[in-house]
């Protein structure tokens, strides 16, 4: 639950925000175990595929960078896309890219370097790299305790920064701990994340910008950079358009290779399909899937029992209903409409679950918006962009479409006038 710092008083329950951190799990590890490393040796594919990118299109990187052909060839009209939008957000995008692959697969890191220069010493380890393990044995030894406030305001006055975090152990015992941990969205690094014994205010662990570990530092710049939270809300908007634009690279990429394949007499059809199908299923179905659970969620109680395994459970529903529906064969075939109207569904339900929000909770949102908490309102703002873009691609699809029937109409009556 969460307690108000100051009154005591409880100003919610917990677990009322389950898709938020259903999606956050799903982002890093699938929720799976070892889901972590699954997404990290894809970042690892994914990393590769942008610097053969990058050598593919080095000579031409500049004197094509604004090209763009609005003429009726669509795989020329993809391929201009999916170059200006990978040139303009690739530093974005390596970024994202070596952060992820850091955070999910740095085990192998660690184990490579506890075997070669710490001869199996993992707490070695881990003490020179900073991190250290917060684990306080229970003594079983009723203490006073000093003064947290006292505590707290001594903090804040020698780092000039109050602590976002404040982390109780073992609370009332001879060995408690609090853990104080600050956050300034107006640098990169991490200003202080000290701990202090409850019995005598001593600090047991330092970590903090006047003892910097290199390694710590450096971690805490590539998850500021990779959350985007080192700044107000406008960096955090920019970053919604570059992952669009991510999105669009991967997904222009895919249907260039699809359009490539489609030519080519002697590959395989089954093959051809498969691709297609993965596709549809990874791109469309996440999507749709994730506008119905935002649905779900917003008519779902917040009082129901087993709110956030519904939660989940409903978007894994909507996964495989749509990995069934884009299984059948008429869509499968023509997966380019299949994407466009999915998108467009997934648009419709961004906007119908911004609308359900503010019928049920307006008051509630309403009141969150006078105390100057706009995280709620920063969500649908993020919901309606999100439909925006989604039925301009969308709409941009079906033109693609209409161009690519015209096309065969019109070699033809070019060879009939030539005969």
């Amino acid at each position: 639950m969460h307690i108000d710092p100051v009154s005591g008083e409880i100003v919610s329950e917990g677990g009322q925000f389950e898709l938020a951190e259903f999606i956050y799990h799903l982002h890093y590890d699938l929720n799976i175990p070892q889901g972590k490393y699954v997404l990290g040796f894809v970042t690892l594919f994914f990393l590769f595929a942008l610097i053969s990118g990058i050598f593919i299109h080095a000579r031409k990187f500049f004197s094509n960078f604004f090209q763009y052909r609005a003429g009726n060839h669509k795989r020329s009209q993809l391929l201009d896309m999916h170059n200006v939008v990978g040139v303009v957000s690739l530093p974005f995008t390596l970024m994202y890219a070596i952060s992820g692959l850091i955070f999910n697969l740095v085990i192998i890191y660690q184990v490579a370097f506890a075997i070669t220069v710490y001869k199996g010493d993992g707490e070695a380890l881990l003490k020179d790299a900073g991190f250290a393990t917060i684990a306080p044995v229970w003594q079983d030894k009723p203490t006073s305790r000093v003064n947290l406030d006292e505590l707290i305001q001594k903090v804040t006055d020698d780092y000039q920064l109050a602590p976002r975090t404040v982390r109780l152990y073992n609370y009332g015992d001879e060995s408690g701990l609090v853990q104080l941990f600050s956050k300034d969205n107006s640098e990169l690094t991490v200003n202080y994340n000290n701990t202090y014994s409850l019995s005598t205010g001593e600090m047991t662990i330092q970590s903090d910008s006047r003892d910097p570990n290199s390694l710590v530092v450096g971690t805490g710049v590539l998850r500021k950079l990779h959350y985007g939270n080192y700044a107000s809300l406008d960096l955090r908007f920019i970053y919604l358009f570059l992952g669009f634009a991510v999105c669009a690279l991967i997904l222009t990429g895919n249907l260039l290779w699809l359009e490539k394949r489609e030519k080519q007499r002697n590959f395989s059809a089954r093959t051809l399909t498969i691709a297609r199908y993965v596709t549809l299923v990874s791109s469309a179905g996440i999507m749709v899937s994730t506008a119905m659970a935002f649905i779900v969620e917003r008519l779902m109680p917040a009082t129901l029992a087993e709110r956030g395994h519904l939660i989940g459970t409903a978007f894994w529903f909507f996964l495989a209903l749509c990995a069934l529906i884009y299984a059948l064969p008429m869509i499968r075939k023509n997966y380019r409409l299949a994407l466009q109207r999915s998108l467009y569904l997934c648009g419709f339900g961004c906007i119908v679950s911004v609308v359900i929000g503010y019928v049920l909770y307006g008051k509630t949102m309403l009141t969150l918006i006078k105390v100057n908490d706009y995280s709620t309102l920063a969500v649908d703002l993020a919901l309606i962009v999100s439909a925006l873009v989604l039925s301009f691609v969308a709409k941009k699809l079906n033109t693609t479409q209409i161009q690519a029937e015209d096309e065969p109409s019109e070699t033809s009556s070019n060879l009939a006038a030539a005969k």
